[in-house]
């Protein structure tokens, strides 16, 4: 201390240098994750898996455009508009030189104008110029009329009558079904008698009976000119696959969101009045939470400052001391994210939280040291003296204290997800870094304090009544240590209820729920899901695992993005015009490779490679699971492979109704439409997006109409489900044919979640553990330890059963409750402990040093648990719903632990009563 004290001059100097140091790290390195993948490690096999099924089949980061009428889409209008947002993205993709804006809409589904001339080249249509209503009827016609789109690009239809009213259509039908129904068998039956029964059949066709279907369809024509009522589709979206390295690199991703799509977007809205245009997609939701992010970090941290501030003032009663704590906060603040950026690691969403939890966490050594030096000089200790006092009496316990706060922040170490972990390292050298600033910075500043005039002092005394509030403790601890049986079974109680909600520990990857209700891109998103389907794809990957290693041991491996996929025929045409791009040229060498490879094994290895996913056997499997999933609540559309297959069948067939939507019978018209679609002979139909090139992999592509991810987990649950021990369940009966179901896209949410869930008990587990050594290494009883961390571990587990019963799920920012709260919280305890000890070593009667420990202690504990609480409570200012929830839930926590330590500690300690040394010791 007299070092400090005699060269408070270069402590100065080397603060400031080291702040400027660590400010040209944040000036310079500052950057900035919003994926939900920052959970992820890096090496996780889930992640590792849809990065290479990314390369292979392109990215799932797709951005949709929805468009909703006034009226209908389905208008020259509706339309205009539609190509003008295609025109606008073209205009992006020439301006930006990225690979981005490939398009489904009403006029392009892979494409739906050239899916018809494929095979009708009658069916041509022209958007350019001015959209007549013959363009708009046989758009209509077209989409109406599609399996793959129908449903899928265009909302169903609404009705409505004269009076803009929405008219159950559906029930109106089913209302009149039976009697329309009956009346028309009577009628058939009696055309057929008369069939029959004629003579001369044939001028005579013989009766087809109609099908529900049929009779449906003429009962919707009946209801809407009975009621006079017109039919509407609200609602259709733009699909925008990102493409290329784009979809795998959240910078460019980001840039062209905010900087081109959403002022256009904008533009559009203007221009477009009867129209609403809305911006979703993971691109979108990331942009945004990258926005919000830098918004909560410029907002919140000068909040938290102010509020903190507040309080310290309203504590301290003095402007000068306020100021203290505040300036090695922010101090420490500075060095965290300049020694985190010095290390080039971004800042995720969870992440963003770090400067008002040290703001409302760190600047607790402050007060603490602050307060007792104050205490000394205003009555009448000069500033030096008063430091060395100060330190004497506070030293310990901030160091205690600031140890268990950064161990239990550095328990999230243990945490598999990358966030996590860093949140976890971060946090506990922001502590850290604040209790040695604490420990030299504080006492320097002080010891130029001037001894305060004798009205000061005098005031000073005065003031202390203020503060009587204390003494009533008294008598409310002498209670408590009489009913403490009783508190006893309180104690047990409360961990008893605490038990359900620890146990029902749940976790929810819903990036849309993270923002407001308000928010843009959550409303544009549960539009989508209401209407179109929503915007999360899991990936269904089939695939032949033998032939994958056999290319992987002859070193042929994908090569990345090399988007859209192409085929070897596709890439040797390309390659004879001569404008290949360095990443065509490889993936060209690579298949050219598999092909020489297939032909050298045709004799020696030939099950290996006969056994590919594209045979009809497969197809018919793969259509019959396709066919199950469908059925369930979760999945709004399937599209793959078979799905082009279906479609030719269709058209082929030439039919009227959705009936020849089918897989053929014949293997070998099967293998016909196959060998159409993989010659390029259908132009317009994409299908390398859904089937490698090598043919060792086929991909089903699973829209879910919820973004949880307990929805896309309840259809993985379809393929592994057994119906008794006798059947096979889906992935069983695919190995049977020496095929392999894998999973990615949306799928790394699943692991999200189990991550963050996984994080969350091994951090809570990891932070009790390494607390209660550490209360034992301190205070040299192992029985002390325990007793001390009753208080916090009660107001933890109660955390969980708060978060139950509000329907709150963990989630990248509520995952970290029990870390912060276990080494924020056991502070209270430590402080209520320590100063147990040194009225015990001066009275050596339990009862009473319990009583006045309350009576010291209190005004601290309760001061800093509000300090605290509230700098947590402006969380609740944040952009993200997830962030509110933290900030409030912790902020309870710290109100339940200062409670804890001064009501169930001390009946804790006066029943068990660890031993404690008796020599005297005199502080202050």
């Amino acid at each position: 201390m007299n070092f400090i004290i005699n060269n408070r001059g270069l402590v100065f100097i080397v603060t400031i240098a080291i702040t400027l140091f660590f400010g040209f790290f944040i000036a310079t390195n500052f950057e900035m994750d919003s994926s939900i993948t920052a959970v992820l490690p890096k090496d996780d096999p889930d992640f590792v898996y849809n990065t290479e099924i990314g390369n292979v089949f392109g990215s799932s980061e797709d951005v949709y455009i929805s468009v909703a009428a006034n009226d209908s889409v389905y208008s020259t209008q509706g339309l205009t508009l539609i190509r003008d947002i295609h025109q606008m993205l073209f205009d992006i993709e020439t301006e930006t030189k990225e690979k981005f804006l490939v398009t489904e809409s009403i006029t392009s589904i892979k494409s739906i104008a050239d899916q018809a001339t494929a095979l009708n080249p009658n069916e041509k249509i022209n958007f350019e110029g001015e959209i007549s209503d013959e363009t708009v009827e046989h758009v209509k016609a077209l989409i109406e009329n599609n399996p793959i789109a129908k449903g899928k690009i265009v909302s169903e239809p609404k009705y409505f009558d004269e009076e803009n009213n929405t008219i159950d259509v559906l029930a109106e039908i089913n209302s009149r079904f039976d009697d329309y129904k009956r009346d028309y068998l009577i009628a058939y039956d009696a055309e057929y008698q008369a069939y029959e029964e004629a003579e001369d059949k044939s001028e005579l066709s013989r009766p087809i009976r109609k099908s529900d279907l049929k009779i449906q369809e003429e009962l919707l024509s009946m209801v809407m000119e009975d009621l006079g009522l017109v039919e509407q589709h609200k609602m259709t979206i733009i699909t925008v696959p990102t493409v290329g390295d784009v979809g795998f690199n959240d910078k460019k991703l980001d840039a062209l969101v905010q900087k081109n799509l959403k002022p256009r977007i904008k533009e559009l809205n203007e221009e477009y009045p009867d129209f609403t245009i809305e911006l979703t997609g993971q691109p979108v939701v990331k942009s945004d939470i990258t926005k919000y992010m830098l918004s909560d970090l410029m907002i919140l941290f000068p909040v938290s400052i102010f509020v903190v501030l507040l309080i310290i003032l309203f504590m301290l009663k003095s402007f000068r001391g306020t100021l203290i704590p505040i300036i090695i906060t922010v101090i420490s603040v500075a060095w965290t994210f300049g020694f985190k950026f010095m290390l080039g690691s971004p800042v995720t969403m969870t992440e963003s939280v770090i400067p008002v939890v040290l703001i409302s966490v760190a600047c607790a050594d402050g007060i603490h040291i602050t307060n007792q030096a104050l205490y000394f000089i205003d009555r009448g200790v000069p500033g030096k003296a008063a430091v060395y006092d100060a330190m004497s009496l506070v030293s310990l316990p901030v160091i205690l204290a600031s140890i268990t706060t950064a161990v239990g922040f550095g328990s999230l170490i243990t945490a598999p997800g990358v966030s996590l972990k860093n949140m976890g390292i971060y946090l506990a050298f922001g502590v850290l870094t604040a209790m040695v600033l604490s420990l030299v910075l504080i006492p320097a500043m002080i010891s130029f304090f001037k001894t305060p005039s004798p009205r000061r002092i005098a005031s000073s005394a005065k003031q202390q009544g203020r503060f009587r509030f204390t003494q009533k403790l008294r008598p409310i601890t002498s209670g408590i240590l009489k009913f403490k049986w009783g508190m006893l079974v309180i104690t047990i109680g409360l961990i008893a209820v605490s038990i359900p909600g620890v146990m029902n520990i749940s976790s929810d990857t819903n990036e849309i729920t993270y923002f407001k209700k308000s928010a843009d891109v959550r409303v544009a998103t549960e539009n989508i899901e209401k209407n179109l389907g929503g915007i999360n794809t899991l990936y269904i990957v089939i695939e032949n695992t033998d032939l994958i290693e056999k290319l992987k041991e002859n070193n042929i491996s994908y090569i990345p993005y090399v988007s859209p996929p192409k085929s070897l025929r596709e890439l040797e045409t390309i390659e004879a015009n001569g404008v290949l791009t360095p990443e065509e040229v490889m993936e060209l060498e690579r298949l050219r490779s598999i092909e020489a490879l297939q032909q050298q094994a045709r004799g020696s290895d030939s099950q290996t490679f006969n056994r590919l996913v594209l045979n009809a056997e497969n197809y018919r499997l793969i259509n019959e699971l396709e066919e199950s999933l469908e059925q369930h609540k979760r999945v709004s559309s399937i599209l793959s492979y078979t799905s082009y297959i279906k479609l030719m069948n269709f058209y082929f067939s030439n039919s009227k109704t959705f009936d020849q939507f089918v897989l053929p019978q014949s293997s070998r018209y099967i293998n016909s439409i196959q060998n159409q679609l993989k010659n390029g002979e259908m132009k317009g139909l994409n299908i390398n997006e859904f089937i490698a090139a090598d043919g060792t992999r086929m991909c089903m592509k699973v829209r879910i109409n919820d973004s949880n991810s307990t929805s896309i987990q309840e259809v993985k649950d379809i393929l592994s489900f057994k119906a008794d021990e006798s059947s096979k369940s889906w992935e069983e009966r695919f190995e049977a044919n020496n095929l392999k179901i894998r999973y990615a896209g949306d799928n790394v949410r699943i692991r999200n979640g189990e991550i963050i869930v996984e994080s969350q008990i091994k951090s809570l587990i990891s932070s009790i553990v390494l607390i209660i050594l550490l209360l034992i290494i301190m205070f040299r009883s192992v029985f002390a330890g325990l007793i001390v961390s009753v208080p916090v571990i009660i107001a933890i587990f109660l955390n969980f059963t708060i978060m139950w019963i509000a329907g709150i799920s963990l989630n990248p920012a509520t995952s970290i409750i029990a870390s912060v709260g276990m080494g924020v919280g056991i502070d209270y305890s430590i402080h209520f402990f320590s100063r147990f000890k040194n009225v015990y070593q001066f009275n050596n009667n339990y009862r009473e040093a319990l009583i006045e420990a309350a009576v010291q202690s209190s005004s601290g504990i309760i001061s800093n648990a509000i300090a605290v609480g509230t700098g947590f409570l402006v969380l609740m200012f944040s952009s993200y719903t997830i962030i509110q929830q933290m900030g409030w839930i912790i902020a309870l926590s710290m109100f339940t632990s200062a409670l804890g330590a001064l009501t169930i500690l001390p009946a804790l300690l006066y029943i068990f009563q660890p031993k404690i040394k008796t020599h005297k010791k005199v502080y202050g």
